[in-house]
């Protein structure tokens, strides 16, 4: 049911979308936080903010399906991407009132837009905010170096070669800092830069080891899209080490 009404948002069709979440609760199937979390997502990649914001109002509202994590980050992402980092950051207040941290994801989607965007008196300030709250010193300030990295090469024009690429996001998988990866590779996919087969196959076996169900299925999709999936070679998890 997730994969279908995420469907129907990707092609436009949120009317019918929500018309069968009604349908849902008119027969007694009371939506799960998965029904609506692909919802949501769905509703976040069209670009519908205020359908993704009522949405979300009517989780919150819901005693049986209360937003988690996940459905707060998928917000605070597509704000951020969108150029709303401020909007974010108030959800992110919002979040936190409702004793909800957030996770790592979260905060690289508002620490990129903070830096897209120039803002770093913010940017230092959530990092002195969430450093030893959950999250290392050290940790926030390569998430920092990271996104200044992304938006002084975004403001330039700059794109890396797909050589360069894989050797910085092999050596970052390396580091253990998988997660990190994938988000360099969604990035690098969503402004049209390509990265070589080896490269994804490797992050889709480091992800894979960390059992990271949705980010396995989104490189999946990328490496479908760019015609990698079905020509590539299988690659063992230890070869993203000899790689580097």
């Amino acid at each position: 049911m997730g994969i279908w009404l995420k469907g129907l948002c990707d092609g436009g069709r949120l009317e019918v979308a929500f018309d069968l979440v009604k349908v849902m609760k008119g027969h007694g199937c009371v939506p799960n936080v998965v029904v609506y979390s692909a919802l949501l997502d769905g509703v976040c990649s069209s670009g519908n903010m205020d359908s993704a914001f009522e949405l979300l109002a009517n989780m919150e509202k819901d005693g049986d399906c209360k937003p988690n994590v996940v459905t707060y980050t998928t917000i605070v992402k597509s704000l951020s991407d969108k150029g709303r980092v401020m909007g974010a950051l108030r959800l992110l207040n919002h979040m936190i009132e409702y004793k909800i941290n957030p996770n790592r994801v979260a905060l690289v989607a508002l620490l990129d837009g903070l830096c897209r965007e120039g803002k770093m008196e913010e940017a230092w300030k959530l990092i002195d905010r969430f450093s030893g709250n959950g999250f290392h010193c050290d940790e926030l300030f390569s998430i920092l170096l990271m996104s200044l990295m992304k938006a002084v090469m975004r403001s330039k024009g700059m794109n890396p070669s797909s050589l360069a690429s894989g050797r910085i996001i092999q050596r970052i998988v390396c580091d253990g800092r998988v997660l990190d990866g994938f988000l360099m590779i969604d990035a690098l996919d969503k402004s049209g830069n390509v990265v070589d087969s080896q490269t994804c196959s490797a992050l889709l076996a480091a992800l894979q080891r960390e059992n990271r169900v949705t980010e396995v299925a989104k490189v999946i999709d990328i490496m479908s899209d760019r015609g990698l999936y079905r020509t590539c070679a299988r690659v063992r998890p230890d070869q993203i080490s000899e790689a580097s």
